[in-house]
């Protein structure tokens, strides 16, 4: 009699757990339309989520990119402008430079002209010296010979 009642209780809870089983079974099939709206609004929950996060990377990236074509752009700037500042140097030294030239050729020049005039007197003030010396020189004969002409004439 125990083993029965025994065989009877085991009986009743695996019906039990059958029956139950069946239900759950039931009641998520019942409720399988609400277990797929539930399903579909977690995906469109995700969908929005990944949507959002695509614009936020979208929205980052642009804002990266931004910034890098600023930094990008702003590093050109600078190396053009430190170029033309050199430039501009450089045609300054180069003026510089041009007009001591010009100084310097003109003072040279100046120098030459003076040293040639100075040459001019000297070699002009040795010709008169010499040409007067030459002169006499030169005139002596003829000179001599009208006065040994003139001399004996009057005898």
């Amino acid at each position: 009699a125990l083993q029965e009642l025994e065989r009877q209780h085991v009986n009743r809870q695996r019906r039990q757990g059958l029956e139950e089983a069946t239900e759950q079974r039931r009641v998520a099939w019942t409720m399988r339309n609400e277990e797929r709206k539930r399903e579909r609004e977690m995906a469109e929950r995700e969908h929005e989520r990944q949507h959002v996060l695509r614009a936020l990377q979208k929205d980052w990236l642009t804002r990266l990119a931004a910034c890098i074509f600023s930094s990008a752009t702003s590093a050109q700037w600078a190396q053009l402008k430190q170029s033309k500042e050199h430039m501009h140097r450089r045609l300054l030294s180069a003026r510089t430079i041009a007009s001591w030239l010009a100084r310097e050729v003109s003072r040279r020049r100046r120098q030459n002209l003076y040293r040639n005039v100075v040459r001019l007197r000297v070699a002009l003030m040795a010709q008169a010296r010499q040409l007067t010396a030459l002169r006499v020189h030169v005139a002596q004969p003829i000179v001599h010979a009208f006065i040994e002409a003139q001399c004996c004439h009057r005898e």
